[in-house]
């Protein structure tokens, strides 16, 4: 992976490396709806463990809020795979810039609830430390199109994600044709400035690795325009990585590097990713057209 070296990164990975959240208790455990329990109301839906089985491509966002005399307010995005067994336990894998610092391959496991009125919680230890991160959100859909959006509960991070449904498994042939591409997001031209940057294009995959497309994009109030090329890979669990090279306009001969998932199938399938590029904490969404 192209990855720059930062005169600031230590103090940011190690903050990463920390697990940037604190421990908090956990709500109690909910109640399978299977184990005879008689519930006040009926739900038109109901939910249980066995509700969440398989994977999930996440990606998600928000602010590490500062420590004092340590760093200041650090903004955040990551994305990963995650697998539910549908008896209570979950794992996965996740990437993520903290501050434009990168750390990819990072490891996850832990322990997940669902009530009858389809709520969740989970506990989540995050390996490389130790540190464990509580979460509570709600699930929608159901099939391929399930999605569980979810919201932070330890004091930091002040974030916000969302799990859809993958494919149940991928290639490179999972991603062929047009794609519609938006992001936005930070980029990092000291350890304490950033500005804001949006994008919005369309790009071609042509099934067997490679891709091309142009691109609008507001940098700090500057409009450009420009092509790039790439080329990707997908693995049979729907991760993907890409590096994209830009080939006309004012950024000519810049290289980024990207790492998501896919999700959904069909019209309905996307790509939902971030930039592990050394200085950006950007997040893209490409939705087939």
């Amino acid at each position: 992976m192209f990855t720059r070296k930062l005169g600031w990164s230590s103090l940011l990975l190690a903050v990463l490396l920390l697990g940037v959240t604190t421990v908090a208790t956990l709500p109690l455990a909910a109640q399978d709806r299977d184990d005879g329990r008689d519930h006040q109301r009926g739900w038109e839906r109901e939910c249980s463990l066995r509700t969440l089985h398989g994977r999930f491509g996440w990606f998600g966002q928000g602010t590490v809020l500062a420590v004092p005399n340590v760093h200041p307010s650090l903004p955040l995005v990551v994305s990963g795979v995650i697998t539910y067994d549908g008896e209570g336990n979950v794992s996965g894998t996740y990437n993520q810039s903290v501050a434009g610092a990168i750390a990819t391959g990072l490891k996850l496991e832990g322990s997940y609830q669902v009530n009858p009125d389809c709520t969740y919680s989970s506990q989540i230890t995050l390996l490389a430390t130790g540190s464990i991160v509580n979460r509570v959100g709600t699930i929608t859909g159901e099939g391929i199109n399930q999605e569980i959006h979810i919201l932070y509960t330890d004091p930091s991070p002040v974030a916000f994600g969302t799990l859809k449904k993958t494919p149940e498994r991928c290639s490179l042939e999972t991603l062929k044709g047009d794609y519609a591409l938006f992001g936005n997001g930070l980029i990092f031209v000291s350890p304490t400035a950033s500005i804001p940057r949006a994008t919005a294009g369309l790009l071609t995959f042509d099934g067997k690795g490679n891709f091309e497309g142009a691109a609008t994009g507001n940098t700090n109030g500057g409009i450009t325009q420009g092509n790039f090329t790439g080329k990707y890979t997908v693995s049979a669990e729907c991760e993907v990585t890409a590096g994209i090279d830009i080939t006309s306009g004012p950024n000519q001969g810049l290289h980024f590097d990207e790492m998501g998932s896919v999700t959904g199938e069909g019209e309905s399938k996307e790509i939902h990713d971030i930039f592990t590029t050394a200085h950006w904490v950007f997040t893209d969404t490409l939705k087939k057209q």
